[in-house]
């Protein structure tokens, strides 16, 4: 058995590294992607790595990543300086990845964990590295990063589209099942569904706008109820939503107030509120035979619509 050695001088080049590393990828000035560095990240640093998270967004497509680059000494796998590309994080490009990401003089692929892609400073570089003065360290940093990004972000781009034609009839059965959805039973709303809207289909969103009140026709709200599926942005999925310039008088309560319900879960951003079918909903719902399924998406949205007008009486 190897002694264990704690070398406080060791460490403390560590994290002088983090540091330098940092500034050189913030240094770092593409003409294909956008970078922003997330050092505050909870899995930056761990047991086997020394790193931090970095935002990076395509500026062609809008297409988002987000990445993990640093130090692993994993003994069971390569170890050295890398750019990782995880397929929870990254689920929509991983695939096209794994499939056309190769090596190139920049950087060394790695596949040996199904999950995780990494990108490797080759050992020549990385000696290089070591040796060198500290502008010349963050140049290659900021070189090595640069290359590693912008070969992900030039292979994702490259997306060739695969669907069968039973999707298509399945999207236009799930479109009709959204609108006899919004027929739903309730003592405590009133919906009126806007088949006319333009917004009901679009690029990334397949459903309807509804008027939605309490039975009074108080705290009138006009909300979506559908789906969402940009692979640009996240979260996708079935989900009801109510943005602020439609709602300037109750969204605001709705935003603060609305708790999580039995079927679905909460996302906010800036001037939206969006309630996402939980994903063990969805899998039962997947699962479930034609009657039984319109049954489960007008509870889904029956309760979405409910919450938010109780949240908006507060």
């Amino acid at each position: 058995m190897n002694r264990y050695i704690v070398d406080i001088g060791t460490l403390q080049q560590i994290q002088l590294f983090g540091d330098v590393y940092a500034e050189a990828i913030a240094s770092i000035r593409s003409d294909l992607a956008e970078i922003e560095v997330d050092r505050a990240s909870k899995d930056s640093i761990g047991r086997h790595w020394y790193g931090f998270r970095v935002r990076v967004v395509d500026k062609e497509n809008g297409q988002k990543f987000y990445l993990h680059t640093g130090l692993i000494f994993l003994p069971s796998t390569r170890i050295g300086l890398m750019v990782e590309v995880d397929e929870a994080n990254n689920h929509g490009p991983y695939k096209q990845l794994c499939e056309r990401l190769e090596s190139t003089d920049s950087f060394l692929r790695d596949l040996q964990e199904a999950q995780y892609l990494k990108l490797f400073l080759p050992e020549k570089q990385l000696n290089e590295l070591l040796e060198a003065d500290l502008p010349r360290q963050k140049r290659i940093l900021a070189g090595f990063f640069q290359a590693c990004v912008e070969a992900i972000v030039s292979i994702a781009k490259d997306r060739p589209f695969r669907f069968k034609m039973k999707d298509l009839d399945d999207m236009y059965n799930a479109a009709l099942l959204y609108r006899e959805a919004l027929d739903y039973q309730s003592d405590l709303t009133k919906v009126t569904v806007n088949e006319k809207d333009r917004d009901n289909f679009g690029q990334y969103a397949s459903g309807y706008r509804y008027w939605l009140s309490d039975k009074n026709g108080k705290h009138k709200m006009y909300a979506y109820f559908g789906v969402i599926f940009s692979f640009k942005k996240e979260p996708a999925g079935i989900f009801a939503e109510i943005d602020e310039f439609s709602n300037p008088q109750e969204f605001n309560g709705v935003f603060e107030r609305i708790k999580e319900g039995k079927s679905y879960w909460i996302h906010k951003e800036k001037g939206f509120l969006k309630l996402f079918m939980k994903p063990e909903y969805k899998e039962k719902w997947d699962k479930a035979s034609a009657a039984k399924q319109k049954e489960l998406l007008e509870a889904f949205v029956k309760e979405c619509s409910e919450n938010m007008v109780l949240a908006a009486k507060g």
